[in-house]
Order: C-alpha cells, then structure tokens, then sequence
C-alpha cells in the first residue's frame, strides 16, 4: 500500500503527471507466486488504483513450475487483479499435447539408459503433478531410473495423456474469457524464447496463433541490456515465426493498432 500510496501522492502533487504516469506493471517470481493468496495481498492496492484511473499490467505466464500453473497465474491476475493487459502469457500459447508428449519421450529416452528424472527439474514438477491415482508405482520407477515394462509405458501414455487434455480445457477456458473482457496479451519473443526453455525456436512462438483467434495484441521488448534487442527487431523475429500466414501489413495492424489497411499499404508503398 506504500507503493500504491506514493504514486497517487506524486500524481495528486504533480497534476502535469496524470496524462503520462497511467499504468502500473507487476514483475516478480512467477514460478512460485501462482496460488490465490499470492494474488490477494495485493488486490487492495490494485483496487485504489485502478479506481484512480490506472490500468494494471501483469507479467505473468512466461516461466512456471508445471504449465497448469502458469495458466493458474494468468488466470489469477485476471480475476483477482482484474488487469487490463498480459505481459508475456506464454503459458496461454503453449500446446499442451506437444509440451506433454515431449516431456514423455525425453522420460522415456532417459529411462531406457537407466537414468532418473532430475529432482526439482522441469519434468519432475510436470511428472508429480500428473494423477497416477493407482499407479503410484510407475511413477516412482519413472523417478528412480527403474526400466519400465510395455504395459507401464502405456499406463505413462494414458496418464500423459489425461494430463494433456485437463491441461488445455483449462488454457483455452481461460484464454476465452480474457478474449470476453477485453484483456491484451504483450508479446515479448526474444524474453520468451531466451530466458525460457517452453518455446525450441521463435518460430513456436504462439502470436500468429492468438491473432488467428483475435486475441487483442502488442508488441514489446523486453530488458534490452540482457537480450540484446529493440522493438524493430521483435517485429521482424514475429514477422519470421509465420512468414506464410502473418504478413508485414497484418503484423503492423496488430503491433500499432492501425486498422486501415490501405493506409498501411501507402505507407509501405512510399517507403519503397
């Protein structure tokens, strides 16, 4: 609340202020703050401000600790925070068949040459947070190394894919309902694809996805020192992520809000 409180205050002394200090923007440790609670020690000092005209950003859904919980996330700053725009939201572009599966066949290659899942890995977190309900015993050989037999690999690929399937009722569920009020989703692929490891190339990067599914969109970049980037640069590594489907007009329409094609197409034309 100190901080809620101080910007209101630098807004109520400096009155030339308002029309530039608009927006707030929340950063933190997504991989652990994901669950309600973590959510609603802030909700007052959202609720202040956004009764003071601002809008809440949220950055959320770029690492996690399953991808469950990643959506978990986004869909507690949407609720709870009620913002008004999504930075990064990958957790919301990932394809849960394709994540999972992959999770199984590394397993599976790791298991046939005897070797463990790492603990606090990527795939141990996604592993234990499958229901084995009977088949605890898979699981645990899974973990040790133990080489599975033909009927526990498929009991993994059933259990795989029952996770899969719960996994993207819930994505798309809460991707629809951001679509019903209105919330934007900030892309930021060089963040995505370099400080993750959800995305193998900036061609998997969902943005020609979401704009398919008329998702409201922006483009951004993000810690230009760390990455190496500007905002040119993330156009055209999007530009590049579809080149057949997402065409320089259409990806200008997105980025700048700019709903006259013509006028685009002239401007294009002119500078060639």
């Amino acid at each position: 609340m100190d901080q809620h409180n101080l910007i209101l205050g630098l807004v109520e002394r400096y009155p030339e202020l308002e029309g530039c200090l608009t927006d707030v923007d929340t950063v933190g440790n997504e991989r652990d703050l994901f669950r309600k609670q973590d959510f609603l020690e802030m909700q007052p000092g959202f609720r202040k401000l956004h009764q003071h005209g601002f809008h809440i950003r949220s950055h959320h859904g770029e690492t996690w600790r399953t991808l469950r919980y990643g959506i978990q996330a986004v869909d507690n700053a949407m609720n709870i925070w009620h913002i008004d725009r999504l930075e990064h939201g990958l957790s919301l572009g990932i394809n849960p068949n394709y994540y999972f599966h992959s999770i199984m066949q590394r397993v599976l290659e790791w298991n046939r040459k005897g070797r463990g899942v790492p603990l606090g890995s990527m795939e141990a977190f996604e592993l234990e947070d499958m229901d084995w309900k009977e088949h605890g015993g898979v699981l645990g050989k899974i973990m040790d190394g133990d080489p599975l037999s033909d009927d526990e690999v498929r009991e993994f690929s059933r259990v795989k894919f029952y996770a899969a399937r719960e996994v993207e009722r819930y994505q798309h569920d809460v991707l629809n309902r951001m679509i019903d009020k209105g919330v934007s989703i900030t892309s930021l692929p060089s963040s995505n694809q370099r400080l993750t490891t959800s995305l193998p190339d900036y061609k998997d990067h969902p943005f020609s996805w979401w704009e398919r599914k008329n998702v409201r969109q922006g483009v951004g970049t993000d810690n230009y020192i760390t990455l190496d980037t500007d905002y040119l640069q993330e156009l055209v590594i999007l530009l590049l992520s579809d080149p057949k489907n997402l065409k320089i007009t259409k990806l200008l329409m997105v980025a700048t809000g700019e709903a006259r094609r013509p006028y685009l197409s002239k401007l294009l034309w002119d500078m060639g």
